[in-house]
């Protein structure tokens, strides 16, 4: 029964209602709509929290192995970026050149994964609800993200790198 009124008047008034037509009448489980409808809905929420969960700790350690990688990547090359800097390259130049390197690599990877995620949303498509398997705002935002925690992850290596003391540098290994 439809009502704009508070939903516990409305049980009541239908059970008065029904005890009135027939006695024998016995109604169980009166709840609103919404309240059924979010029942159902109950183990696609939990599941869609879990995922999402899951997914927030992936980012978060690929975040991590990328800044690893990136961070002994730099330090395998502090004698070069010493060399660059006793030759007159400037902070920023060495900053650049290790932003520009992970750049490359972010670019390659994100490419390569938005491929493989457009094959496989043909595998889930039919879990998809109120979206396109490819909508494009979703893949845009997710390349968008992963952009920038890369370029989260490359900058703390790469300012340091950016730091180096050429002298340092020089005698390193």
């Amino acid at each position: 029964m439809r009502t704009s009124g508070a939903v516990s008047e409305a049980i009541a008034a239908l059970h008065r209602e029904a005890a009135v037509i027939d006695p024998a009448i016995t109604i169980f489980d009166a709840e609103p709509m919404t309240e059924y409808i979010s029942a159902s809905l109950f183990g696609a929420k939990i599941t869609a929290n879990l995922l999402s969960l899951l997914g927030g700790i992936g980012l978060l350690l690929a975040a991590m192995g990328l800044y690893g990688v990136m961070a002994y990547s730099v330090a395998q090359r502090t004698r070069e970026f010493g060399v660059r800097v006793a030759m007159g390259a400037r902070p920023r130049d060495i900053l650049g050149l290790i932003l520009r390197e992970s750049a490359r690599l972010t670019l390659v990877g994100t490419a390569a994964g938005l491929i493989l995620a457009a094959v496989s949303t043909q595998i889930v498509a039919h879990q998809i609800y109120s979206i396109s398997p490819l909508d494009p705002l979703t893949f845009g935002g997710v390349a968008l993200v992963l952009a920038a925690v890369a370029f989260a992850a490359s900058y703390v290596p790469a300012h340091r790198a950016a730091k180096v003391d050429p002298m340092v540098a020089l005698r390193y290994e």
